[in-house]
C-alpha cells in the first residue's frame, strides 16, 4: 500500500518548482523587432515623436526621394495599433515593415505596469525559455502584473 496522494504529489512538484524558480533568478524577456518606418519629409517630427513613444530605438534616419525612412528597435508588444496610428498621423501617406530582431530583457518599469494589451513575452530560466501569453499566476507567483 502506498501512503501518498495524487494531491502529496502535486504539492511537493508545486513546492520544487517554487524552489527553483527563485534560485534560477528568472528574466523575463520581449521580443524586439526592426522596424522602417517610410512618411513624407513633412511629417518626420510626427514619426520620430511616435516611434519614441513606443519605447522605439532609433537606429538610423535618413531622407530619400522626398520621404524620411527611419530604422528603429521597437518592442512587439508597443507595435500593436501602429498602423492606425501612423496613418492618422500621416494623412494616410505613411507606411512601415517589422521583422523580428532579438529577445531582450524588459525593462523593470514595463514589467511591472498593469497594461491592458495582450503581450507576449519569453521567461528564460538558467537558458531554458517557455513562451506564455496572458498568464495571470505562474505556479503561485504573482505574474498578472509582468504579462508573462
Amino acid at each position: 500500500a502506498v501512503d501518498s496522494s495524487e494531491q502529496a504529489f502535486k504539492t511537493a512538484g508545486l513546492m520544487g518548482f517554487r524552489e527553483g524558480y527563485e534560485k534560477a533568478k528568472p528574466v523575463i524577456l520581449e521580443p524586439i523587432m526592426n522596424v522602417e518606418v517610410q512618411v513624407p519629409e513633412e511629417f518626420q517630427g510626427a514619426m520620430v515623436g511616435q516611434v519614441n513613444q513606443r519605447r522605439g530605438v532609433i537606429q538610423s534616419t535618413e531622407t530619400v526621394e522626398g520621404y524620411a525612412v527611419c530604422t528603429a528597435h521597437v518592442p512587439l508588444s508597443e507595435m500593436f495599433g501602429y498602423s492606425t496610428d501612423l496613418r492618422s498621423a500621416t494623412q494616410g501617406k505613411g507606411e512601415f515593415s517589422m521583422e523580428f530582431a532579438k529577445y531582450q530583457p524588459v525593462p523593470r518599469s514595463s514589467s511591472h505596469s498593469s497594461r491592458t494589451t495582450p503581450q507576449r513575452h519569453c521567461l528564460c530560466v538558467n537558458r531554458g525559455c517557455f513562451m506564455a501569453s496572458g498568464l495571470t499566476t505562474l505556479i503561485g507567483f504573482p505574474a498578472a502584473k509582468a504579462r508573462i
